[in-house]
């Protein structure tokens, strides 16, 4: 079991938010276009089944990205979620700095880009 600020999380695989007043906000309850306050976060999660990863304390948090895939030898008729990541703007170092987790396997790795 997953717990956030004393909330249990029960959506398998996916991001969580968690304001600055503890409200938690999971991707299964709202798109992240809709989240209010996107300033007043505190703390951005990652849940992949039992383990979760954090990114905290940033003032620019970029919006959830889903990496799928479609197999092209079935017409398309296969396709699913590859990778799941979450990130914020290093305004320091001037990149975008991602948390990914390979759907798949669970395995977490970080990815730069420069912006």
């Amino acid at each position: 079991m997953v717990w956030v600020n004393g909330q249990h999380i029960s959506m398998l695989r996916g991001w969580v938010v968690l304001y600055k007043d503890g409200t938690i906000i999971c991707e299964d309850q709202m798109r992240w276009a809709k989240l209010p306050g996107h300033k007043n976060i505190e703390r951005m999660f990652l849940k992949w089944e039992d383990r979760m990863w954090s990114i905290d304390h940033k003032e620019h948090y970029i919006a959830p990205k889903i990496r799928g895939y479609i197999d092209v030898n079935t017409g398309g008729g296969s396709q699913g979620i590859q990778a799941r990541k979450i990130g914020y703007y290093d305004m320091e170092d001037r990149c975008k700095v991602y948390m990914c987790v390979d759907e798949a396997t669970g395995t977490m790795t970080y990815e730069t880009e420069p912006f």
